[in-house]
């Protein structure tokens, strides 16, 4: 039998972004809506106009197309996506045209949600199964902060304070601001991993799926149970270096970590150098909805790799690829952000990765670290010890 899943009871404020995927975490494949740029259109009202929908009255549908629908409600110009599946779980994502996620942290990410469908099949099901996916979006908007009367008594002239450059982030009173080698980790830890998926990296991906229990466990430890995960994957073939959001940072998720492990394996790649640098600058450039870092924990990125970085064209020039990683470095301590590098992988130790990983690693306060036999768990373990002072 046929399936159509009716999409409805989305109110919005706003313009729209709709997306389906498998998992909460992406891929995610766009819906394409009415609009100009293929959003939707927003709902508050409850009517139909030249600028909202009802959904009530005008859902969006999608289905699976097994019999193609001919003719009948909805027809099938209406439906908007046809690869849905029987006993499957589905993700809708929506994302607002307008409100982003923090704009006092500069995080110009599109507020979002993510919701669970699960379709399954039973011989009871009318041709048209009816799922209802009630959403209720509404985006908060910040409080102005009140602006203090003047009082009759006269207050010195501030000193101005130099602007901060490029990169950098002025640190509040509860910030965590890296100077040395060691940190107070029971305050907290945001770590998220820039893993080097290509062929040559087998076994460290191994390693990290089967001792998860080991460096999670001890960031567990070390951070007194205050921890957030994120796993951003890269895989870099000629012409088509990429970069994919596995995981985002989130409270106390070493399980959905372990999960976002399972999603891939090592392929590719060529001997070629990789996208990590990209990688790398999407996290601290926060164009990835990787997290963001919060400001009053210890940021960690783990860069696990054996090539050099590509810059986006599958090559690794001298006296550019290597100047523009030493100032991603130099922008990470601007943003008290300590880079764990990690080389690793089959063959000999290219100088160049050392090189690159070695500056990641001194100019950040954070931990270098070679392990030829793929055992990246034991090199993290090590890099805790070293930096948590036990404060």
């Amino acid at each position: 039998m046929g399936l159509i899943v009716r999409v409805y009871d989305i109110v919005s404020p706003n313009d729209f972004d709709l997306s389906i995927g498998e998992s909460p975490y992406g891929p995610f494949t766009q819906l394409n809506g009415p609009n100009p740029d293929n959003s939707w259109p927003g709902s508050t009202t409850g009517s139909t106009t030249s600028t909202e929908r009802n959904y009530r009255t005008d859902p969006i549908y999608i289905g699976d197309n097994d019999p193609e629908v001919v003719s009948g409600v909805p027809p099938s110009s209406d439906v908007v996506f046809y690869d849905l599946e029987f006993d499957t779980e589905f993700w809708l994502k929506i994302e607002d045209k307008v409100n982003v996620i923090d704009t006092c942290e500069n995080n110009q990410t599109p507020r979002y949600i993510v919701e669970n469908i699960y379709i399954h099949d039973s011989k009871t099901f009318e041709c048209y199964d009816k799922i209802n996916f009630s959403v209720s979006y509404v985006c908060a908007t910040p409080t102005p902060t009140p602006t203090p009367q003047p009082t009759s008594t006269p207050l010195p002239t501030p000193t101005p304070s130099p602007s901060p450059t490029a990169g950098e982030i002025t640190p509040t009173p509860t910030d965590i601001v890296v100077t040395g080698d060691t940190a107070n980790c029971g305050e907290g830890i945001d770590m998220v991993f820039i893993l080097d998926r290509t062929g040559s990296m087998a076994t460290p991906i191994n390693n990290l799926k089967n001792s998860i229990n080991s460096y999670a466990q001890k960031v567990i430890e070390v951070s007194e149970d205050n921890y957030r995960f994120g796993l951003i994957s890269v895989h870099g073939d000629f012409n088509n270096p990429q970069y994919n959001l596995r995981l985002a940072l989130a409270p106390s998720n070493e399980d959905a970590l372990a999960t976002a492990l399972t999603t891939f394996g090592a392929s590719g790649g060529n001997s070629f150098p990789e996208p990590t640098d990209n990688a790398l600058e999407a996290v601290l450039d926060n164009t990835i909805s990787y997290g963001p870092f919060l400001n009053n924990t210890n940021k960690i990125i783990v860069m696990i790799t054996d090539a050099t970085p590509s810059g986006g064209d599958d090559q690794y020039a001298i006296g550019t690829d290597d100047v523009r990683a030493a100032a991603l470095a130099t922008q990470a301590l601007n943003q008290n952000v300590r880079i764990f590098a990690i080389n690793t992988g089959n063959g000999p130790t290219n100088p160049d990765v050392v090189s690159v990983m070695q500056n990641y690693a001194s100019t950040t306060f954070g931990q270098y670290a070679e392990s030829p036999d793929g055992s990246v768990s034991t090199a993290i373990n090590n890099a805790l010890d070293d930096l948590c002072d036990d404060e």
